[in-house]
């Protein structure tokens, strides 16, 4: 059974057991789509809990007569919408370097190896709030200077899956250091 987070907490209760009910019917059905589609485990995961918390959110509707075709089109969406925003975060970062990069008055040197120590003490200190493989990731990326295809040849990953690993600890590091200058702030 899927354990409900804060996200549904709200939710009517007769939501949660439709989607209850819908998990315990067709939970085999929804793993198998999401493991043939989504190639990396902590995403199948978070995929998976995802879609539970979309169905209690928004069930099924009743005039649905095909449950099964339903199920699969929305997991398929699902994945879909996960990669786009991936892809437009990573996008977005991409923007946000070359503005950093152009605007740099210090030499590339002196800044690499600042950046790169930064970036080290960084990494350690919240390597405890990643996944393992999002921190990897991280890793790769900014201490050995891997490009993402580099990365997912390295992890045996795909390209897709890594851009999402690099974007989801991204987020995850902007929110710790959010809450760092709330407490700086607050005292």
């Amino acid at each position: 059974m899927v354990t409900m987070s804060t996200d549904i907490s709200n939710s009517k209760p007769d939501n949660v057991r439709l989607a209850e009910s819908i998990y315990t019917k067709y939970g085999p059905f929804i793993r198998a789509v999401i493991n043939c589609r989504v190639k990396d485990q902590h995403l199948r995961n978070d995929i998976y809990h995802d879609f539970f918390l979309s169905l209690v959110r928004n069930p099924i509707p009743d005039n649905v007569k095909d449950i099964r075709n339903y199920i699969y089109k929305s997991i398929c969406n699902d994945i879909r919408d996960t990669k786009r925003k991936s892809d437009c975060y990573y996008r977005h970062l991409q923007g946000h370097y070359q503005i950093a990069a152009n605007s740099q008055q210090v030499s590339a040197n002196e800044s690499n190896i600042v950046e790169m120590e930064e970036v080290c003490r960084m990494l350690e200190a919240i390597e405890g709030h990643l996944y393992t493989s999002e921190a990897k990731v991280l890793k790769l990326r900014y201490q050995n200077d891997l490009t993402n295809s580099e990365i997912a040849k390295r992890m045996n990953l795909g390209h897709a899956t890594v851009e999402t690993y690099m974007s989801t600890a991204l987020k995850k590091l902007r929110g710790i250091l959010n809450q760092e200058k709330e407490k700086k702030a607050y005292g």
